[in-house]
């Protein structure tokens, strides 16, 4: 297999189309997982507009994979500032990261979360913090892999 050139780059607002592609991609395999994913009709084009303000948020970075210039990944990071009442003064939160099926198990996932985690480093950034799947072994196995540790639990029930 011939070894495919992958770049992490900022994202563009040229890019939230494709961005917005891969999204519902995530997104379905979520909803797929649980029910509690389900996706509303007009979700891609929520996650769009939502993530067009994301790209002109300088406390918000998306960064787009593109392997030999196809987008096959992302991932979102914002940066949180905490209660003054804390000595760490600001957290790094990871909202999604995604791979196309196709291109997972290649490194490409690490190396957005390290683009992203070098990001977060400049921002003076404490810690990152992120919730993942209980009912998605292989998303836990991932950031465990690349040095997330448990820290705290969420607790959900239908109404």
């Amino acid at each position: 297999m011939t070894e495919m050139a992958t770049t992490i780059r900022r994202a563009q607002l040229a890019d939230l189309d494709q961005l917005a592609v891969l999204w519902k991609e995530l997104a379905d395999l979520y909803a797929a997982v649980d029910a509690k994913y389900a996706l509303a009709s007009n979700a891609q084009a929520l996650w769009r507009e939502g993530a067009f303000h994301r790209l002109e948020d300088d406390n918000q970075r998306v960064l787009l994979a593109e392997t030999d210039g196809v987008a096959v990944g992302f991932i979102v990071g914002v940066v949180r500032e905490a209660p003054n009442v804390f000595l760490a003064r600001y957290h790094g939160h990871i909202t999604d990261i995604f791979v196309t099926g196709e291109l997972r198990r290649r490194g490409i996932g690490r190396k957005l979360y390290q683009a992203l985690a070098e990001w977060f480093r400049e921002r003076d950034v404490a810690m990152i913090d992120l919730n993942v799947a209980a009912a998605s072994p292989a998303a836990q196995a991932f950031w465990r892999n690349v040095g997330f540790t448990d820290w705290m639990l969420r607790l959900a029930t239908d109404l």
